[in-house]
C-alpha cells in the first residue's frame, strides 16, 4: 500500500507542466491530445466498462488469469477499471509503473475514451483513444473491447498514407494536437486496425482489494 501511494505521489509531482508541442522537424509519434477537454459529461455514453481487472490480449505472454495479479509475468498488460478512474499497470525489466487517470467514455461509433492526464483537480492535458465494445454483460456493461491510440508521424493503421490535402483522415496537426471533436473522431476512425489483437482487452474479475 505504501509503495502504491508513493508511486501516485511521484506521478502527481511530475504532472506540473503543459504538454509541449512536438518539434515538427524531429517529431516522435504522439497520441491524440488537447490542452483542455473537448468533451463534457453531457456527451458521455450510457454504458460503461465493467469495473474490475482488465487484461490485454498477447499470445506471446501466456499466464493464468485466475491467479493473483501479483504473480502475473512482467509482460502482462492489464488495468483496473473503477468508476471514472483507470489504473494502468506497465511492467517490464522488474519495474512496475502505475498510471492513474480519470476518464470519460463518449457516445458514438466508435466510442471515444477521453483521459485526463495527471492527478489532482487540474489535469495538465487530455488524451483520446478509440473504444469499440465487443461484448457486454447482462446489465449492459462492456466486458470486452478494442482500445487503440492515435499516433502521428505515420500512415493510419488501416490504409495507405493519405495525400496532404486529405484532411478527413489526418490529425489536426503533426503532433496530434486536437482542436475539435470532429478532428478527434476522424483521427480515431482512421487509426483503428481490426486485425491487431493486441488492442483487445477483456474483463477478468472484480478488482482485488
Amino acid at each position: 500500500m505504501r509503495l502504491f501511494l508513493a508511486v501516485l505521489v511521484l506521478i502527481g509531482l511530475c504532472a506540473c507542466k503543459p504538454k509541449p508541442a512536438a518539434d515538427a522537424a524531429n517529431a516522435e509519434p504522439e497520441n491524440a491530445w488537447s490542452q483542455f477537454p473537448l468533451y463534457r459529461k453531457a456527451a458521455a455514453a450510457s454504458t460503461s466498462m465493467r469495473p474490475g481487472v482488465w487484461v490485454g490480449v498477447d499470445p506471446k505472454c501466456p499466464f493464468l488469469e485466475a491467479e493473483s495479479t501479483g504473480v502475473w509475468p512482467t509482460c502482462a498488460q492489464f488495468m483496473v477499471v473503477r468508476p471514472r478512474m483507470l489504473i494502468t499497470h506497465h511492467s517490464g525489466d522488474s519495474l512496475e509503473l502505475l498510471t492513474t487517470q480519470s476518464y470519460l467514455i463518449i457516445d458514438g461509433y466508435p466510442r471515444i475514451l477521453q483521459l485526463a492526464e495527471g492527478l489532482g483537480r487540474t489535469p495538465y492535458w487530455f488524451r483520446y483513444e478509440g473504444l469499440r465494445p465487443l461484448a457486454s454483460d447482462p446489465d449492459g456493461s462492456i466486458t470486452r473491447a478494442r482500445l487503440w491510440n492515435v499516433t502521428c508521424g505515420s500512415a493510419p493503421a488501416n490504409e495507405a498514407a493519405p495525400a496532404a490535402s486529405d484532411s478527413a483522415t489526418r490529425p489536426s496537426t503533426p503532433d496530434c494536437h486536437m482542436e475539435s471533436q470532429g478532428a478527434v473522431r476522424s483521427a480515431i476512425i482512421a487509426a483503428e486496425d481490426p486485425r491487431d489483437q493486441s488492442q483487445v482487452y477483456h474483463w477478468v474479475r472484480d478488482a482485488e482489494h
